[in-house]
């Protein structure tokens, strides 16, 4: 819990690494020279839950 705690600090703070992880997984993997690696759907994170249920989600990924 001690490096989650710290690693969300420097994001919220953008020190350090958290600066460029503050901008989101698509610019993290493009800084690091590895944009295939982002798991997003045009520059857009995916969420942490299934978004077939909700008809809003697939339109903002669909457009």
């Amino acid at each position: 819990p001690d490096g989650m705690t710290k690693a969300a600090k420097m994001v919220a703070y953008r020190e350090g690494l958290g600066d460029v992880m503050a901008e989101g997984a698509d610019a993290t993997a493009k800084h690091f020279g590895h944009p295939e690696l982002a798991m997003t759907v045009k520059g857009q994170g995916i969420p942490a839950y299934d978004p077939r249920g909700l008809k809003g989600m697939g339109m903002g990924y669909a457009t």
